[in-house]
């Protein structure tokens, strides 16, 4: 099966969702969940996106990253270890409600007309997705030396 591309999410309109998923809220009606949305620092994706059947392709300069739910692989090899199921996942329900917030913040100037329910909601989807992502990639370039994942997630403590 031919591999498929993803549109990449702007990481403009991840950055502002995520790093103001709080102040969609009213003060009174903000979940706690919400509130670690501020941790989130800065969310780096400086790939092409595809996927192919279940795996997920990464290529930048000729660099090749392939993520499965069973299996991670760089230019430095291939790691088959239990943290990938929950990476592979993660990774993907980042990308999906990443790329549906990108849509839903076009255009811009829906951002600046102010918060709308859906708007708020999925800011909170991405910023589950990132903290989620955050922490199974910690795992799994644990578990994988040698593996770095491609989503740069950067958190304050």
């Amino acid at each position: 099966m031919p591999a498929t591309s993803r549109p990449s999410p702007s990481l403009f309109a991840l950055s502002f969702i995520a790093c103001t998923a709080c102040a969609l809220f009213p003060a009174q009606a903000t979940p706690p969940a919400a509130a670690q949305c501020s941790r989130i620092a800065d969310v780096d994706l400086d790939y092409e996106v595809a996927h192919d059947g279940a795996r997920l392709l990464f290529t930048r300069r000729g660099e090749r990253i392939e993520v499965a739910a069973g299996a991670v692989a760089n230019a430095d090899g291939r790691w088959t270890t239990a943290t990938a199921a929950g990476y592979h996942a993660d990774l993907q329900r980042f990308l999906d409600t990443s790329t549906a917030v990108a849509e839903q913040a076009r255009p811009l100037t829906k951002l600046l007309r102010g918060p709308t329910p859906e708007l708020a909601r999925a800011a909170l989807d991405v910023c589950g997705a990132v903290l989620a992502l955050a922490e199974s990639t910690q795992a799994i370039e644990a578990a994988a030396p040698g593996f770095r994942s491609p989503v740069r997630i950067r958190l304050d403590e």
